[in-house]
């Protein structure tokens, strides 16, 4: 439950930016990810294996990932 409510206190709704005019990923379905990631400096957190392609270029974790980074941060 801790995890909940870090993500209630943290979260925020932002405003949808656009596809960008350029591809990042494979899949043009996972553009508004990577354009709102981009806008926002938000880590992406999926198991989407196009998404995940993307580590390189932005903080990209697996769910696995993010919850070890989170354990890490928060710790026990």
């Amino acid at each position: 439950m801790e995890f909940l409510a870090v993500l209630n206190d943290e979260a925020r709704v932002c405003p949808d930016p656009g596809r960008s005019a350029t591809r990042s990923t494979r899949d043009p379905d996972d553009e508004y990810l990577v354009s709102l990631a981009r806008a926002e400096r938000a880590a992406i957190v999926s198991g989407d294996r196009h998404l995940l392609e993307l580590a390189g270029e932005l903080p990209v974790y697996s769910p696995r990932e993010f919850v070890e980074l989170l354990d890490e941060v928060l710790g026990p």
